[in-house]
């Protein structure tokens, strides 16, 4: 049996990409900069994994978006069609045929884990620690490689599309897999996974053919016969389809990740749609899968399920692979992000990935997960705190379910400050900035961890920019100290929201002060 822990070790020794191309998309072209800045930082870093070997191209949808009829966002769908247009265009009208892609959407606002909206939430690091010795990096994005290996293998000539911002854990028996044939060109082959009500509802779910299900219980990896695919089902649909499996004495649904588009359904099938007439946002997921299956929904006539893109795709093959042994775990928002990355010692996802301990052979109250930071030895971190890229080596600091991102505090800038207690649940990340005149500056950015940040929070100018990273955190503590009054700072103080400060980002400066060299290191002030 191959677990996910192996095929982290199996990279980790000898990290091969196992893709002919990997296609990250960004959101404009600050982002696509900012991807490509960190992809030449970690090629040139030997305690990243990534080598010149790895062969990768970043698309902003930014381009795309100025080809439509107006619509101001692609969606994932969309960002697909003009990406597949967009490898013609670059490489020869065979290239797709000829090659096997692995397509990265990581093109989002990130609005519901804004400190990842800067670099990306593929970037994101995560404490793997697979052996004592252990002295690399593992970024989300290692991670998606490691396990996504045995499929580039599996795969014809086309594309593997997949989010960045979820993790599928799994364990399989090698000789099932081997048995596997091929996936065709001329066909789309989707991962399902056994997922509980709560899931179901809200992800794409197969609702597979009776005669095989069977093998869901007996088998690691079993390919199926779909019969339709619903989007985010209620429970009266699911049972309605008859969505539901029995594994044991439990009931569960097969639900989505990642899925597999032959050469031959892009070129002559999703190449005609008229991507350029496109007015509405398409969704890679939905609007792709729901016409799918040898009963599609479609037929039913719920407007739901609907899809613009039902009559070339209504006929095509279509099987769904069922990883029966796996468990699809998404890290989207700030919620699921503080799940899975804080108290983790008995969470599957920290188990299957070898998360290192929180506990701190430096201090007995350092507790949370400190990842390429510096911190005082006198300062309380709590378990259910996350403290990443920041230098708190100075001044003490005590947590309470936080999210410290990119912060600085040195003595030097208050002397009279002794130790610095953050506010309870509260994310604070810091960004350097360049405003209008071209003067640097720094923008800390704050909100509580429960608060909806689509809301008027997001785009609220109310965050000062200072001279340096730590005067712009203590001026927005004292900003939410006051509730979010700002009386006390001058008006003549530039302030950006959230969704703004993306546009002044100094996206050079952030990669470049990245600690590299610093895994997690505990000080004495």
């Amino acid at each position: 049996m191959k677990s996910s822990r192996d095929l982290l070790k199996q990279y980790n020794d000898n990290p091969i990409s196992g893709w002919d191309l990997i296609v990250i998309s960004s959101r404009d072209e600050r982002q696509r900069s900012a991807f490509e800045r960190q992809l030449d930082e970690m090629k040139q870093n030997n305690r990243h994994f990534i080598t010149d070997e790895f062969n990768f191209l970043v698309v902003s949808d930014e381009q795309f978006v100025r080809q439509t009829n107006g619509t101001k966002k692609l969606g994932s769908g969309g960002s697909t069609l003009f990406i597949f247009r967009y490898l013609l265009e670059q490489f020869g009208d065979n290239y797709i045929s000829n090659h096997k892609i692995l397509l990265i959407h990581s093109g989002g606002y990130s609005q519901r884990l804004p400190h990842y909206s800067i670099l990306g939430k593929l970037f994101s690091n995560l404490p793997i620690e697979l052996n004592s010795d252990d002295n690399k990096y593992w970024t989300a994005l290692d991670v998606k490689l490691a396990l996504l290996a045995p499929f580039a293998t599996l795969m014809s000539t086309g594309v593997w599309i997949t989010a960045s911002d979820d993790i599928v854990i799994y364990s399989y028996d090698e000789s099932e897999m081997k048995n596997l044939s091929q996936f065709a060109s001329d066909s789309i082959v989707c991962l399902g996974h056994p997922s509980d009500v709560d899931i179901s509802v809200t992800h794409g779910v197969y609702v597979l053919d009776d005669q095989t299900l069977p093998m869901i219980n007996s088998r690691t990896v079993s390919m199926h016969n779909c019969l339709q695919v619903l989007q985010k089902p209620t429970v009266d649909e699911l049972t309605k389809f008859g969505a539901f499996v029995l594994n044991g004495t439990l009931q569960h649904c097969i639900t989505d990740s990642s899925y597999y588009l032959g050469s031959d359904v892009i070129v002559d099938r999703l190449l005609k749609y008229p991507v350029h007439s496109l007015d509405e946002e398409l969704d890679c997921y939905g609007h792709f899968l729901c016409p799918l299956g040898s009963d599609p929904v479609s037929n039913y006539g719920d407007n739901k399920f609907k899809s613009p893109l039902n009559q070339l795709l209504s006929d095509v093959h279509f099987k769904v692979l069922v990883l029966s042994q796996s468990k699809f775990i998404h890290l989207g928002t700030i919620g699921e992000y503080i799940y899975e990355m804080t108290d983790y010692s008995d969470k599957e996802l920290a188990k299957s990935l070898c998360f290192r301990s929180q506990n701190h052979s430096d201090s007995d109250v350092i507790k949370g997960t400190v990842i390429c930071s510096q911190i005082n030895v006198d300062s309380v971190v709590d378990r259910h705190s996350v403290v990443e890229f920041c230098n708190f080596a100075d001044i003490p600091i005590v947590t309470n379910r936080n999210l410290l991102y990119n912060c600085i505090l040195e003595k030097r800038t208050d002397r009279s400050l002794e130790v610095l207690k953050f506010p309870v649940n509260y994310l604070l990340y810091s960004v350097p900035v360049t405003i209008d005149d071209g003067v640097n500056g720094w923008c800390t950015l704050g909100c509580c961890l429960d608060s909806q940040l689509k809301s008027e929070l997001w785009s609220s100018n109310i965050f000062p920019v200072c001279e340096t990273n730590e005067k712009s955190l203590l001026a927005t503590l004292e900003l939410i100290d006051g509730n979010f009054n700002d009386l006390s700072l001058s008006t003549n103080v530039t302030k950006l929201s959230m969704s703004s400060v993306k546009d002044w980002q100094n996206t050079q400066l952030i990669v470049e002060m990245r600690l590299p060299d610093l895994v997690s290191v505990v000080l004495e002030g």
